[in-house]
């Protein structure tokens, strides 16, 4: 594993360890709360494991701006976000969608690291718009 996947890793698991400790709840009952047994949330919160797709869709369910948060850093409002990919071109607004798919299909099934990492994506993308551009 990359230096800069693990540091990923790692800082979700922070940020799901600061959300826990902002509702006072003991690591039982988070992982009640999201639906998985308290190892599987463990190793969420150690950064031993990613968080899947439903596990995020709990979270989300649990704490509005969660999952924005806890993959990424922020916490932006929905609304705010939509506008900014309203006002993407259409090529950008696709390259959003087949990362994203990538990203929590690779999360999903435990696929190649390379596939989800930052250079990996791209170079799907871009191979998937120049296949696209042949046609």
């Amino acid at each position: 594993m990359t230096k800069e996947k693990t540091v990923q890793k790692e800082e979700m698991a922070d940020r799901l360890y600061e959300i826990r400790k902002r509702h006072g709840l003991t690591q039982e009952k988070f992982s009640e709360k999201l639906g998985i047994s308290l190892s599987a949330y463990k190793k969420l919160e150690n950064g031993t494991n990613r968080i899947s797709i439903d596990t995020l869709y709990e979270l989300e369910g649990y704490q509005y701006g969660a999952v924005e948060y806890v993959l990424f850093g922020y916490r932006e409002k929905p609304e705010e976000v939509w506008t900014i990919i309203r006002n993407c071109s259409e090529e950008e607004k696709i390259r959003l969608l087949l990362r994203l798919s990538i990203y929590f299909t690779e999360t999903r099934l435990g696929g190649d690291e390379e596939l989800a990492g930052q250079n990996g994506y791209k170079k799907l993308i871009d191979n998937f718009f120049e296949y696209l551009q042949r046609k």
